[in-house]
């Protein structure tokens, strides 16, 4: 038996790399398009964009921890950096879920 290890191919240790990002980048989408759409719900008197929106970015924010387990590199970052944004991002939905349109 050797000790030969399995080749990772480029393509896909750089997306494992990418996965660092991705909750930073969720947080960062909900900020500026929650922000956009805020005016747009209290005119239309309906939040359902702005729940939608706030479930996908936790999703986002939530999958870049497996994505960073399965790929072991940088992997106490990425779990790290994945759940600080979530729990930033489920602070974020708290008045979006629980307040009006108009005062979230």
């Amino acid at each position: 038996m050797s000790n030969e290890r399995p080749v990772d191919f480029p393509a896909r240790q750089s997306s494992r790399n990418w996965s660092v990002l991705l909750a930073p980048g969720a947080w960062l989408c909900a900020l500026g398009i929650l922000f956009t759409l805020s005016g747009d719900a209290c005119t239309s008197d309906t939040r359902a964009p702005l729940c939608a929106l706030v479930i996908i970015c936790v999703v986002a924010a939530l999958y870049s921890a497996p994505l960073a387990w399965r790929g072991r590199s940088s992997m106490e970052t990425a779990l790290g950096v994945s759940a600080i944004f979530s729990a930033v991002l489920m602070l974020v939905a708290i008045p979006v879920l629980l307040l009006g349109s108009c005062h979230a």
